[in-house]
């Protein structure tokens, strides 16, 4: 093996590694060198325990394998400890190379790191309910700790961490030790983490809480690194995953009553995704959630600086939020490149027919072109193969008072307005859209509350701005007034 690579560590990283307790909390901000910190630490458990059990937990396979893998990899790197060398991914050692097995060897190698010494780190995701139950491990780390539900943590992961060896890794400081690392969490998702930071503070020879913001390591990043980002981000976004300033939300909410609990969920079909060849785009194939056999309805928002989109299904008792699309001017990206994208991911979608629901801008001709933006949009879809019937007729856009009363007639859930379907939205695939709904704020004028989209002129990023929550606008503003009293849903086209 290599020797470790000379490193300077920023205060952080120097903490996190010295001071080690057998429960380890980082609340770091992005950027702070938390991806350095799990190298050295996973060097060390691999180091000091030969042929042990490690778990990686994370909200979902696709945020390991896409976000949390590539940076470890790096981290281990920085440790002088390299891929196809000193470990394997996805694959157990090859027999030649004489790498042990763990005291526990997995069934399955497919989702595990396999060290030189014979230890294991399996990834263990919690959008695959009970991957990591039967298991017996002897560390555990999880990075993005914010998103993981607490109590599937305790029950499938935290409980398996009584040792696949007791007698050869009693008394060994790093036995059964776990670190968990995460931006300040904005979601009610994540509350759980400031309970461990209480806890830390009551036992402070068992756990340890660190909290440190992006600065910690403004050597390495640099002064121009927080002025882009801060130009870059949504204030509350910047104060958060930046600052570790804890908000919990933003202030006169337009969707008050969005819970991420209870209105999200997670479902992916891993058959499909276990048999994507690396580095193949994937496509709705990889969704659990999607009716195959049922038209989608879209719901988009044009403009300049970003053109966006949300999908969704209405089924009698459910309105679900599938995904959300878009393109930015920036990236010199149209329309024509969202509708193309769209067509892309949904190819193999069996019923090839989109309701399509937008704001009566889309129906002007724009100055350029014979063509309204619907018009152009609608083209390239059946250039494609599908069928679009236009939602959106003309006239005047609804109030947006209306629309914040129908967002919360489905919101609510109260039974005595179980006429209206629930609305779900798949967390992982319409993550900016649900940021663009998180963000926008309300605002009162001549007595109709309305939606501040002053977002739009400030926010560089805009896909965090309030143009995919229009797009979602849109579609609920189809679904009928009918929904405001609670009563059945009068657009059975949308069930066809």
């Amino acid at each position: 093996m290599s020797k470790l690579t000379s490193l300077t560590y920023n205060a952080f990283q120097f903490a996190a590694i010295q001071f080690q307790k057998k429960s380890n909390f980082w609340e770091i901000g992005r950027g702070g060198g938390k991806s350095t910190a799990f190298g050295r630490v996973i060097a060390d458990q691999v180091m000091a325990m030969p042929r042990s059990i490690g778990i990686c937990v994370g909200s979902s396979y696709t945020q390991i394998l896409t976000r949390t893998l590539p940076s470890t990899i790096h981290g281990l790197e920085m440790h002088g400890i390299y891929k196809d060398l000193h470990y394997f991914v996805g694959r157990k050692a090859p027999e030649k190379w004489g790498f042990p097995e763990p005291y526990m060897p997995p069934l399955n190698y497919k989702y595990a790191l396999h060290f030189w010494n014979g230890a294991v780190l399996l990834l263990v995701s919690q959008d695959r309910p009970g991957t990591g139950r039967g298991l017996n491990s002897d560390w555990v780390l999880a990075d993005e700790a914010g998103l993981l539900d607490k109590t599937a943590l305790d029950n499938d992961v935290r409980l398996t961490c009584r040792g696949s060896n007791r007698e050869a890794f009693l008394g060994i400081p790093q036995f059964e030790r776990e670190f968990y690392a995460t931006s300040t969490p904005v979601t009610a998702r994540g509350d759980w983490w400031f309970e461990m930071e209480q806890t830390a503070i009551e036992q402070p020879d068992n756990s340890l809480f660190l909290r440190c913001p992006s600065h910690v390591n403004l050597q390495n990043l640099g002064k121009d690194y927080f002025k882009r980002l801060k130009a870059t981000l949504y204030p509350h976004t910047y104060r958060a995953e930046i600052l570790c300033e804890r908000i919990k939300k933003v202030k006169d909410c337009f969707y008050p009553l969005y819970d991420e609990k209870l209105h999200t969920y997670v479902n992916y079909n891993y058959n499909y995704y276990d048999k994507l060849i690396q580095g193949s785009k994937p496509t709705c194939l990889g969704d659990a959630d999607i009716l195959r056999d049922k038209p989608l309805i879209l719901g988009v928002d044009w403009g300049a600086a970003i053109n966006c989109l949300c999908v969704a299904q209405l089924e009698p008792a459910q309105l679900t939020f599938l995904k959300s699309m878009f393109v930015l001017d920036k990236n010199k990206k149209i329309i024509d490149d969202l509708a193309k994208d769209f067509c892309t991911y949904y190819a193999p979608h069996r019923n090839k027919m989109v309701y399509l629901c937008y704001d009566n801008t889309g129906n002007n001709r724009q100055a350029n072109s014979y063509l309204t933006y619907a018009q152009q949009f609608s083209n390239i879809l059946k250039a494609s193969g599908w069928k679009v019937i236009t939602r959106t007729k003309g006239g005047t856009n609804p109030r947006h008072s209306l629309k914040y009363q129908i967002w919360n007639s489905i919101l609510r859930e109260e039974e005595t307005e179980r006429e209206v379907p629930r609305v779900r939205f798949n967390r992982e695939n319409c993550r900016e859209l649900l940021v663009s709904m998180g963000n926008a704020k309300s605002k009162t004028d001549k007595g109709y509350i309305q939606k501040d989209k002053s977002s739009e002129r400030k926010l560089e990023l805009r896909q965090h701005a309030t143009d995919l929550s229009d797009a979602a606008d849109s579609i609920i503003n189809n679904l009928g007034e009918s929904w405001v009293k609670g009563q059945r849903v009068q657009e059975p086209i949308f069930l066809a």
